[in-house]
């Protein structure tokens, strides 16, 4: 994992954690396959599969950024604690940033 993404998650906080906007990479094609996603890494020449919930999360993000909307959404679809779906974000987005998928930015303070 990217260990500048998570100092920088450290330092931030977690209420800057949710003020976050994470930008899909260009070269990462992803397509839906029943009730998973791929991931193709256009540049690597690598795929990466993604769960229904890391599916969703993904296609989320192709219309909202910012990391405290896929919140809201996810926590409409699913019935799940929010304190467990926020480490569970930061665990997915930490794995797609080291895998050069995404880009997050953090507001300025």
């Amino acid at each position: 994992m990217d260990n500048a993404f998570f100092q920088t998650l450290d330092t931030t906080g977690t209420s800057d954690f949710r003020k976050a906007s994470v930008m899909l990479a260009p070269h990462a094609l992803y397509k839906r396959l029943n009730d998973e996603g791929i991931v193709l890494d256009l540049q690597g020449q690598k795929y990466f599969r993604l769960n229904a919930v890391g599916s969703r999360f993904w296609e989320i993000l192709v219309d909202q950024q910012r990391v405290e909307n896929v919140i809201s959404v996810l926590l409409n679809e699913y019935d799940v604690d929010e304190m467990r779906l926020l480490a569970d974000l930061r665990t997915i987005i930490g794995d797609l940033v080291a895998a050069g998928l995404v880009q997050v930015t953090f507001p300025s303070k």
